[in-house]
């Protein structure tokens, strides 16, 4: 072979016919690297700073602990999954994938995707307020007492100026004189209680020979009215039961109590009759106030 000067262009020229398409093919990729227009991609920087501001919004919850107890909860993380699932996997989120992720996490769930606390749950619940003022510390219904309602009395002075002598205005005198019935009274009740709870009227009390003794007795008829000193045996005055009595029991304050638990009904229309007891003084009388 001889030196490089003697080579002349004929052997150039066939050399070059050779590598033609070699040349044809690199020249054509160059000119479509230079003339295509480029298209710009987000960069990783970019992505990470779209994915950081996404996680500091406010009311952002990651899919993967959204509540699950609704269907508001369920289409949120649902929507959650498909902005995340659309994105390459293995390369940088795409121009159209980043905003939808970051517009699905940033969206907050409806209000109806929280449980709403019931009274029946054990703890961090609401519970609703219990009132019950008609019972007593053990559960019990309180019984109202039972007061008078009606009231009538008898005397043996009836139709004398007697009559009322030594009775205070508004009382029930129960007494006797000289060893006999000297004035009953009879009222009709209202109330729950089986206990019959009255006070003295200090200014209508006598007593000779000690207290006087009342009793409290099942009135037999329902016919009779409020009146004050009817004679006694007559029609105004009721009659009562002598085999259903019970006796009064008075404390040292002047209140009087007659347990009526044995009656049949202590507020029936029949009432009860309050005289005097056998085996009281001979002299001595009380009087109850009505109200």
């Amino acid at each position: 072979m001889g030196g490089l000067g003697d080579i002349t262009f004929g052997q150039i020229g066939a050399a070059l016919g050779r590598y033609k398409p070699v040349v044809v093919t690199v020249v054509a990729l160059v000119a479509m690297l230079t003339l295509l227009p480029r298209h710009s991609s987000p960069t990783r920087t970019e992505d990470a700073s779209a994915v950081s501001a996404s996680k500091v919004s406010p009311g952002i919850r990651p899919a993967t602990k959204a509540p699950t107890t609704s269907a508001a909860a369920s289409s949120t993380t649902a929507a959650d999954a498909s902005a995340i699932t659309s994105a390459p996997v293995g390369g940088t989120l795409g121009a159209s994938t980043a905003p939808a992720l970051a517009s699905a996490l940033s969206t907050p769930p409806s209000p109806s995707s929280y449980d709403t606390p019931t009274a029946s749950q054990p703890s961090g619940g609401y519970s609703s307020p219990i009132s019950d003022s008609t019972s007593t510390s053990g559960g019990a219904a309180m019984s109202s007492p039972l007061h008078v309602r009606e009231s009538a009395w008898s005397t043996q002075e009836a139709g004398t100026p007697l009559a009322a002598d030594g009775v205070p205005d508004g009382t029930l005198p129960v007494g006797t004189r000289v060893g006999r019935d000297d004035k009953r009274s009879f009222v009709r009740l209202s109330g729950g209680d089986t206990v019959l709870r009255l006070t003295e009227d200090p200014s209508g009390s006598r007593a000779t020979a000690g207290v006087a003794a009342v009793q409290a007795c099942q009135v037999t008829t329902a016919a009779w009215s409020a009146k004050t000193a009817v004679a006694m045996s007559s029609p105004d005055e009721p009659t009562w039961d002598a085999n259903t009595c019970v006796a009064g029991t008075r404390a040292s304050d002047g209140t009087w109590t007659f347990d009526l638990s044995a009656f049949a009904s202590p507020t029936d229309a029949r009432g009860i009759a309050l005289v005097p007891a056998p085996g009281g003084p001979i002299d001595a009388q009380v009087t109850f106030k009505a109200a």
